[in-house]
């Protein structure tokens, strides 16, 4: 039988430790909810290339106690998950690692979505802007490349799916309004990949 080790105990009996992670969590629900206003502020569904039934309005705030071992907390909006086609916006909080902006996108707009990607790598200097080619839900930065990465033109025509994100340190969490303003500028910059054409 394992014992717990003289670290382990201490942290269990520490009840500080539970007091700041819960008050910091609530802290984290209002600045995602706050994010939500935001995006519903500049966000146009109007404008957009999306699946039917993208929910522009409510989305879902939630957390999770173990992305590999490690607390969550996320604002999915906007959103849409079905069978056939995804569109969502994810802001996470992924404790230990990072602050994360991300789009996600499958489904009926996809080929679209890749052709609007090359076309924003090929005119736009680097956004940091990150993309996956692990896995749909693999947060790891490790398993991510720059969308400027010799290599992400073929990766994104080879996935099935399209999924962008930007990595920033857990300190900007300090600053409520950066966290709005970096929300908006995420928008803005990933905004001309899941636009209409006109």
């Amino acid at each position: 039988m394992n014992t717990l080790s003289p670290e382990e105990l201490h942290i269990l009996s520490q009840q500080s430790f539970y007091d700041h992670k819960n008050s910091a969590t609530e802290k984290l629900y209002e600045m995602l909810s706050d994010t939500r206003l935001r995006f519903m502020q500049v966000i146009q569904p109007e404008q957009l290339l999306c699946p039917e039934g993208v929910d522009f309005k409510r989305g879902q705030l939630a957390r999770g106690e173990s992305l590999n071992g490690y607390p969550y907390v996320f604002l999915d909006f906007p959103k849409l998950y079905t069978k056939h086609n995804i569109f969502s916006f994810r802001t996470m909080v992924w404790y230990g690692h990072h602050f994360i902006f991300s789009v996600i996108l499958a489904g009926d707009y996809l080929k679209s979505y890749q052709r609007n990607l090359k076309q924003y790598i090929s005119e736009d200097g680097d956004k940091n802007l990150w993309l996956c080619q692990k896995g749909l839900w693999d947060w790891k930065q490790s398993h991510y490349i720059s969308i400027h990465h010799n290599d992400a033109a073929r990766i994104i025509k080879e996935l099935d799916y399209l999924k962008l994100v930007r990595f920033l340190p857990l300190s900007t969490l300090q600053n409520p309004m950066q966290v709005l303003n970096e929300s908006e500028s995420f928008y803005r910059d990933i905004c001309p990949m899941i636009k209409k054409l006109r």
